[in-house]
C-alpha cells in the first residue's frame, strides 16, 4: 500500500493544479482501509473520522482522504503475487500495473482536494442532501429533465460554438420550465453541480494533465452516454448532477462563458452564473418520448423492496431522540418517513448531545417527512 500511496504521491506532483482550476493546488490527502490509514510519513490505526472519500479537519489541517475498496485491495494483492513469482525483467509491467491503478485513485484524490479547496475558500453552496431524498418523482418534471439532458451532451458533442450555443438557450428553456414546475427542489440540483459537478470536472481535467488521454476521452463518452441514456440513473438526481455539474462546467468553458465572481464570493451556483453571464432565452419545444411514468414505478417498487428486505429480518426498534449529523448521501433511500443508510449514519442524541456511530445497514424514523430530527432507529 506504501508504494501505492508514493505512486500517487508522485502523479499529483505532476499535475499543474492551476490548469485544472485557477488557483487551485494540492493538499495533503491520506489512503486508507478498515484498518490502517496511511500518511504522507507514517501508517497509524483506523480513526472513526475517516468514513467514505471526503475533505475532513485532521491535526488542525485540511486533508482529501480516499477510501481502498476491497476490489482495489485485491487488485493490489494479485499484483504483489504476480511480481514475486515473474523474472526480473517484468519489474516495468509490475511498475505500470501499480501506476493504473494509482491513475484511477489519484483522480479520485483529486476531486477530494478540491472540496478542499472548496472548504478553504469559505464555500457556502452546499445542497441539503436529506431534501434531495424528498425530490418531486414527477413524471412531467423527469421527461422534461431528459430532455435537458440530451441537450447538454449534444452541446458537449458539437465542435461548432454557435450549434453549442444555440443548444444551451434550449437547455436553459428546459430549466426554466422545471424551476416553475418544482419550484426551490431544483436549487438543490444546481447546488449539487457546483459542488459535486466542480470537484468532479476538476478531476476529469486531471486525467488530461496525467498525459491520460485515452481515460479522459472514455470517462467523458461515460457522461454523454448517462445524459443520453432513459435509465433508472435520470431518478438518482444526487449521482446525476455530478455529471451534469462537469459537463455543464466543460459546455460553458468551450462556449467561453465566464463564471464569476468565484468559490466563497457568491451563493449563485454555477448555473445561475451562467444565465446572469448571457444565456439568451427560448421556448421549450418537443420533450422526449421515454416511458419516464414506469422509470418512477420501477425506481419507487425498488425502494419498497429494500425496506422490506430490511425488516424481513428481526429487527429491533432503538428509541432515541436526536437528530442525524452525519451520513453517506450516496447510499441513502427515503420512503416516507423511513431513512435506509447502507454504510453508516451519525445520530446526535437529543440530551446529552453524545453522537452515535451506527455502521452498516440501519433505518432510522424521522419525526417529519422533511427533516433531519429523528425518534428512533433500526438495527
Amino acid at each position: 500500500m506504501r508504494q501505492l500511496y508514493t505512486e500517487v504521491a508522485d502523479i499529483i506532483k505532476s499535475i499543474d493544479f492551476n490548469i485544472l482550476w485557477k488557483g487551485f493546488h494540492p493538499y495533503p490527502f491520506a489512503l486508507y482501509n478498515g484498518e490502517t490509514i496511511w500518511l504522507e510519513k507514517e501508517e497509524i490505526p483506523y480513526q472513526s473520522e475517516f468514513c467514505a472519500n471526503t475533505c475532513i479537519h485532521f491535526r488542525n489541517e485540511l486533508l482529501a482522504i480516499w477510501q481502498i475498496t476491497e476490489p482495489e485491495e485485491r487488485e493490489l494483492e494479485k499484483i504483489k503475487l504476480l511480481h514475486k513469482s515473474v523474472a526480473e525483467n517484468l519489474e516495468l509491467n509490475h511498475r505500470l500495473q501499480i501506476r493504473h491503478l494509482a491513475v484511477t485513485i489519484t483522480a479520485g484524490v483529486v476531486h477530494e482536494m478540491f472540496h478542499c479547496y472548496q472548504e478553504e475558500l469559505g464555500e457556502s453552496r452546499y445542497p441539503d442532501d436529506l431534501k434531495l431524498l424528498c425530490y418531486p418523482m414527477e413524471e412531467g418534471n423527469l421527461r422534461v429533465k431528459l430532455k435537458e439532458n440530451g441537450l447538454l451532451a449534444a452541446a458537449m458533442r458539437t465542435q461548432d460554438i454557435n450549434i453549442r450555443k444555440i443548444l444551451l438557450t434550449y437547455f436553459q428553456a428546459c430549466r426554466k420550465f422545471r424551476e416553475e414546475l418544482i419550484g426551490d427542489d431544483i436549487y438543490q440540483e444546481y447546488r449539487v453541480e457546483t459542488i459535486e459537478g466542480a470537484a468532479e470536472y476538476v478531476s476529469l481535467l486531471a486525467l488530461k494533465e496525467m498525459g491520460e488521454e485515452r481515460s479522459y476521452i472514455q470517462k467523458l463518452e461515460d457522461y454523454l452516454t448517462v445524459l443520453e441514456e432513459c435509465s433508472a440513473r435520470l431518478l438518482d438526481i444526487r449521482r446525476i448532477s455530478y455529471v451534469t455539474g462537469a459537463v455543464l462546467l466543460l459546455v460553458l468553458s468551450q462556449a467561453r462563458i465566464q463564471l464569476t465572481p468565484g468559490i466563497g464570493k457568491t451563493t449563485d451556483t454555477f448555473w445561475e452564473l451562467a444565465v446572469e453571464e448571457g444565456i439568451k432565452n427560448t421556448t421549450l419545444k418537443d420533450i422526449c418520448s421515454c416511458d419516464v411514468g414506469k422509470l418512477i414505478e420501477e425506481y419507487k417498487e425498488k425502494q419498497k423492496e429494500q425496506l422490506r428486505l430490511f425488516f424481513q429480518k428481526n429487527r429491533k426498534e432503538c428509541i432515541m431522540e436526536g437528530w442525524i449529523s452525519g451520513y453517506d448521501p450516496m447510499n441513502m433511500i427515503k420512503l416516507d418517513r423511513f431513512l435506509l443508510c447502507s454504510h453508516f449514519i451519525v445520530i446526535t442524541a437529543a440530551e446529552s448531545e453524545k453522537q452515535l456511530v451506527l455502521n452498516g445497514l440501519v433505518v432510522v424514523q424521522l419525526k417529519e417527512d422533511k427533516g433531519r430530527e429523528i425518534r428512533s432507529y433500526y438495527k
